[in-house]
């Protein structure tokens, strides 16, 4: 469900035990590209568990901030989610690890950083 800016319903988020977001590729070729709900779900601290593909592995890191499965592979899938219900530590440490990422790579003060970057790379520093 689309609300506004966002696809999650923060406060339903925060309330889940784990985020899950199977991906396969298509036929095509085509990934899931960024994954923007991954990184709502981390907003909220909720732990998420995705497919290794695409733009998904450029925001969900295996073990530290959440966990990767192969695409199709659903006993892994499973188990991935098995193993985060199980564990309130493990869930509770990879939603902050997850957090701190978004904190530090997808907030505005961190994208407008990043923007500038790419400005003053390409003026040669005159921005």
């Amino acid at each position: 469900r689309h609300l506004g800016r966002t696809f999650v319903d923060p406060p339903l988020m925060q309330q889940a035990a784990v985020f899950v977001l199977p991906s396969i590729p298509h036929s095509s070729g085509d990934n899931e590209s960024l994954g923007m709900v991954l990184v709502e779900a981390m907003a909220c601290g909720t732990p998420c568990i995705a497919s290794r593909t695409g733009g998904i592995v450029d925001v969900v890191e295996d073990g530290v901030n959440g966990c990767l499965v192969e695409p199709g592979n659903a006993q892994e899938l499973a188990k991935g989610i098995v193993s985060f219900l199980r564990d309130e530590t493990k869930r509770q440490a990879v939603g902050r690890t997850g957090r701190r990422k978004v904190e530090e790579k997808y907030s505005i003060t961190a994208v407008a950083q990043q923007v500038i970057a790419i400005y003053q790379s390409v003026g040669n520093g005159r921005y």
